[in-house]
């Protein structure tokens, strides 16, 4: 009923029914309404009610800890904190393009490029075939800009 809420655009009505669920799947959903209705402290309680336990679990995945970075990113302060859920998430999920995105945007740079790095792609491609070769690039060729945040008339047309 809740997903059918959140879906139709009635997110207060997802809210009210979620409270109190404690299902992994209910906890993302629940923080989800709680992030588009601006309650950011309800929405990272729903993602991780046991804030000092570092060992509590995040659910939904990269998506979770991609939206946990969003909260933070948002909550004044919680830059560092963003950027290493954002980390999380590209660690978990390696597609996860919009995590890369909003590290960049974060000014995190040195961040983005380790995770670029990171030789567990290499297992994701054939031999030979890896997406991003680093080595050939060059350290400053994958550029750390917002390209999102540019109007599409700005961009440069690729050559």
């Amino acid at each position: 009923l809740a997903t059918c809420y959140f879906r139709n655009g009635q997110e207060y009505r997802a809210y009210h029914t979620l409270k109190g669920c404690t299902l992994p799947q209910s906890r993302y959903l629940l923080a989800l309404c709680c992030y588009k209705i601006r309650k950011l402290v309800e929405a990272e309680q729903a993602l991780k009610p046991d804030r000092k336990s570092p060992d509590s679990e995040i659910p939904n995945g990269a998506a979770g800890r991609y939206l946990m970075g969003v909260i933070c990113k948002q909550s004044e302060g919680r830059t560092a904190a963003a950027v290493e859920y954002f980390s999380q998430a590209l660690t978990m999920d390696p597609f996860l393009w919009s995590a890369y995105e909003e590290i960049c945007q974060l000014g995190a740079e040195k961040e983005a490029m380790a995770l670029m790095q990171n030789p567990d792609l290499d297992s994701l491609y054939p031999a030979g075939q890896a997406g991003l070769d680093m080595q050939h690039m060059g350290a400053g060729s994958v550029p750390c800009t917002p390209m999102a945040s540019t109007p599409l008339s700005e961009r440069a047309e690729p050559a």
